[in-house]
């Protein structure tokens, strides 16, 4: 066997690992990344909480303003902009319905089969530039970042729209299930560092 082969064989197993870590939330000791954190002001232990059930969150703990998510799926997210008005029956009842779903099982996502359920408590952001935080995906292939796609106004009023670049950061005619923004978005002001931490 090759050298080539070997290398390119440990880089996939790296990647899967990673991948895993990634997925698996609340194992953040094994994601930290003191240069990562250091130089994007990141902060894992801005984590409020990492609960089995609805019924083990302390309430009266958690912050002003706070997101909660599962470890194991997609969608699962309640935004609580001011915890006072918060709809605890409401809440407890979607995160219970997710807490029972197996993600995997669902869409066959292997990055899914084995991430144990739980509720996690993140600070809520928001980039006052636009009132929302905006989000940014990378898509790798063989570990090297192709396309990238901005997704606007998610949890607002109406649809969410993601716009999809190259590398070079030319807005692709390109859409999913998703439309393009009306105004396209620009491109974030760490590109260049976000497509080498991608890679």
């Amino acid at each position: 066997e090759s050298k080539k082969s070997v290398r390119k064989s440990l880089k996939e197993k790296v990647t899967v690992s990673k991948s895993l870590k990634i997925i698996e939330r609340a194992l953040l000791d094994l994601i930290h990344d003191d240069t990562i954190q250091e130089e994007f002001n990141m902060a894992f232990d801005d984590v409020n909480g990492i609960y089995d059930s609805v019924d083990d969150i302390i309430w009266e703990n958690l912050p002003q303003a706070f997101v909660l998510k599962c470890s194991h799926d997609s969608g699962s997210v309640v935004v609580c902009k001011d915890k006072e008005t918060i709809d605890k029956e409401k809440t407890a009842k979607k995160l219970n319905y997710a807490l029972s779903n197996n993600y995997y099982q669902i869409s066959r996502e292997w990055p899914y089969k084995n991430v144990t359920p739980r509720i996690i408590v993140e600070e809520y952001l928001c980039d006052t530039r636009y009132n929302e935080l905006r989000d940014y995906k990378f898509f790798c292939f063989s570990g090297e970042p192709k396309l990238m796609y901005i997704a606007t106004n998610r949890g607002g009023k109406g649809k969410t729209f993601f716009d999809f670049y190259d590398m070079q950061g030319k807005h692709l005619e390109l859409t999913n299930h998703n439309p393009n923004a009306p105004i396209e978005p620009q491109l974030p002001e760490s590109f260049e560092k976000m497509k080498d931490l991608a890679s």
